[in-house]
């Protein structure tokens, strides 16, 4: 069974999930809000060097700059599996 992971970050807004929606790209989702907030597309290097580990930096880059002025509280890693 393989494992996939998902970036979990609480910020003074609500709370924010990442996964991978494809190859391609990731998904970004808000507690709260039903389906996918908003998709961020990765080129070929970003897919070549993707690890489990960069969802956090990309979720909070993601919240900076999509949520301004909302403040992070905490980040965690979750291993999902399907």
């Amino acid at each position: 069974m393989a494992q996939h992971y998902r970036a979990v970050v609480e910020t003074s807004a609500g709370t924010f999930r990442i996964r991978s929606h494809n190859r391609f790209s990731l998904a970004v989702e808000e507690e709260g809000v039903e389906g996918i907030v908003d998709v961020i597309s990765l080129d070929e290097l970003e897919v070549d060097l993707w690890a489990p580990e960069s969802l956090i930096p990309a979720l909070i880059s993601w919240i900076y700059e999509m949520r301004r002025g909302v403040g992070v509280l905490s980040a965690n890693l979750q291993v999902v599996d399907g």
